[in-house]
């Protein structure tokens, strides 16, 4: 018996241990697609004690949804990582979802593509991970429409012929399955057209003088429906209406056409005699440039320039070249140029400079050799006067001292040169005897 008690006890706690009870709410989004939401979702954590502590909650979005970045929050103390499209919150040192309590986890994600998705929920404790899932719907977001396009005749028109050309264009996400247009008459259905295909054109043709009613609807494959509103269109051999057509002068000739714009001020909706608005003309281009760029020379030895013609003729006739080639110049060629060209003025300044001091000094010389005295000085008449001395420092007075007499020096003898004696021829001597 005691033995049944224990396994009874170990068992009922094994139950508590790996069941946890987490609702995760709402069960359901509707969005619609390309078109942001936020995603708040609510963990109740109903499973109380310590082992009941959720420490990580992961939200996986579908791979067609995009995470927008920095949209996340939540109120649980809790770090949070973006690896899409895993969406996590953790915290593994305390908790996220402490027992018995409930946090909301948000976040904006786009869905670029229409359908039924899942988004799972994953929430792990000490006992175990437990997956959950949100059913999202995406919508389409524009809606199918179809409408009335040219040449299909306007509301309240009338023409003598007896056909009716209708277009229409349908648009939408999801594929058309089928656009259907009608014709009646007042009192019946005459004729319909079907096809799966944008846009879509027919002509009814046969018909006979009277009052019609033409509209138009589409589907597609998701069950989606639109329709057109309903025209009149009067059909008469007889016009009940005549256009009076007024039209502006012709505007300038651009692109080779003249284009005016013509009104019916009768207002009969009859265009089959409405005058044309367009016609071709000469067009004579005329063209005008940019300055060549780069200013100067590039490395490719190839500058450009722009010419766009003003008449918009829409033709090369006489379009003036957009590229020329050109010689390039480093800066170092440029700069040694410079220099070059800097040193030859400078010798040349420099030369005629010396010249005009030799010349100077040529016609100096001259006036100085016609003014000096016989013997190579300046005569005292030309002889430039001194400057007046400037007055001299204040010395110091000197001590009156008794002046020593000096005797006279003999006066020096001077001797005059011996005047030559005159010249005595010697007598010459014979042996003769006298």
């Amino acid at each position: 018996m005691k033995r049944s008690v224990i396994i009874l006890c170990v068992f009922v706690l094994s139950i508590c241990l790996v069941s946890a009870i987490h609702d995760i709410s709402p069960s359901f989004f509707s969005v619609d697609e390309k078109i942001s939401f936020l995603y708040d979702i609510t963990v109740n954590n109903t499973d109380a004690g310590q082992t009941a502590n959720i420490t990580r909650v992961n939200v996986i979005i579908p791979t067609s949804f995009t995470f927008v970045e920095d949209s996340n929050g939540t109120d649980s103390l809790s770090i949070f990582t973006d690896t899409s499209p895993t969406l996590s919150w953790i915290n593994l040192t305390e908790y996220v979802i402490n027992g018995s309590e409930w946090k909301n986890f948000w976040f904006n994600a786009i869905a670029s593509t229409l359908g039924n998705y899942n988004i799972i929920i994953t929430t792990i404790n000490a006992t175990g991970t437990f997956d959950y899932n949100i059913s999202v719907e995406v919508n389409d977001s524009t809606p199918l429409s179809i409408e009335f396009t040219a040449p299909t005749p306007t509301h309240n028109s009338n023409f003598s012929q007896s056909y009716i050309p209708i277009n229409v264009t349908a648009t939408g996400n999801i594929s058309i399955d089928t656009i259907i247009i009608y014709l009646y008459n007042t009192t019946n259905l005459v004729s319909s057209e079907t096809d799966s295909t944008s846009p879509f054109f027919t002509n009814f043709t046969g018909l006979t003088d009277g009052t019609y009613y033409i509209n138009a609807t589409v589907n597609d494959t998701s069950g989606n429906t639109d329709s057109t509103t309903t025209k009149k269109i009067i059909l008469s051999s007889t016009i009940l209406c005549t256009p009076d057509w007024h039209c502006t002068n012709w505007s300038e000739c651009i692109g080779g056409i003249q284009i005016r714009s013509c009104v019916d001020f009768n207002n009969c909706e009859d265009i089959s005699t409405k005058p044309p608005e367009n016609q071709s003309c000469d067009c004579i281009p005329d063209w005008s440039c940019t300055e060549w760029q780069p200013k100067n020379c590039p490395k490719n030895e190839t500058q450009t320039r722009t010419c766009e013609d003003l008449n918009n003729c829409g033709t090369n006739e006489g379009k003036p070249s957009e590229t020329k080639s050109c010689t390039y110049k480093s800066e170092t060629s440029l700069l040694l140029i410079i220099i070059v060209i800097v040193v030859i003025i400078l010798s040349i300044i420099g030369i005629i400079v010396a010249l005009i001091i030799r010349s100077k000094n040529k016609n100096f010389g001259k006036t100085n050799s016609s003014n000096q005295s016989p013997g190579g000085y300046p005569s005292p008449s030309q002889t430039p006067p001194r400057p007046p001395r400037s007055p001299p420092p204040l010395q110091r007075q000197p001590v009156k001292r008794p002046v020593r007499k000096y005797l006279p020096r003999k006066p020096i003898r001077r001797y005059l040169p011996r005047k030559p004696k005159a010249f005595q021829p010697r007598p010459r001597y014979s042996n003769k005897s006298p």
